[in-house]
């Protein structure tokens, strides 16, 4: 059988085949089968997401009655960034905290951290690197988390805010407490 699937938001997601990539396709039922495989280079489909936002899935073979399952809603989300909180740092102290990211499946990116008072709190990728007020990590396809240190300067005090971004992820913020040293 061939079956028509078809999504009703090209810009949140398109529907790929081993043969076609777009908003409309067709897959094939085997004889003997009731679905299509999962594979796309086997005669499947497989949704890709594009971007976040909400899309219908609908499938229709001809001369077959439409039943309420052949429409599903499918809503997208992007994958989210969290930081582990920073409890009180010592001003000239330093601080290891950790980034997860909630998808592996992200193909590498590059997560910048920032402080907002650098004056105050520095960022760095280990305890031997020169603290800065912002650094690139490049995470690996498949990695899910990494660790950062943050540095409290010396003879200050404050609360500037650690923020984390990368492209395709929702950001994520922090505050380091700096306080003068016991």
């Amino acid at each position: 059988l061939i079956v028509t699937l078809a999504s009703s938001n090209s810009t949140v997601a398109q529907l790929v085949t081993q043969s076609a990539v777009g908003d409309t396709v067709r897959g094939i039922i085997r004889a003997g089968s009731s679905t299509s495989t999962t594979a796309p280079t086997d005669s499947g489909t497989f949704f890709d997401p594009l971007t976040v936002g909400t899309t219908t899935i609908t499938a229709s073979i001809p001369g077959y009655r439409a039943i309420p399952e052949a429409s599903q809603t499918i809503t997208v989300s992007a994958p989210a960034l969290t930081m582990s909180s920073v409890s009180q740092i010592g001003a000239g102290l330093a601080q290891t905290r950790s980034v997860t990211l909630s998808s592996g499946n992200h193909g590498g990116v590059n997560v910048v951290l920032k402080s907002s008072n650098p004056s105050v709190a520095r960022v760095a990728p280990n305890n031997s690197t020169l603290a800065t007020d912002s650094i690139i990590v490049s995470v690996p396809n498949g990695t899910t988390a990494f660790n950062y240190t943050v540095v409290g300067i010396e003879g200050t005090t404050g609360a500037p805010v650690i923020s984390a971004s990368a492209p395709g992820f929702t950001d994520a913020s922090s505050i380091a407490t700096i306080i003068a040293p016991a």
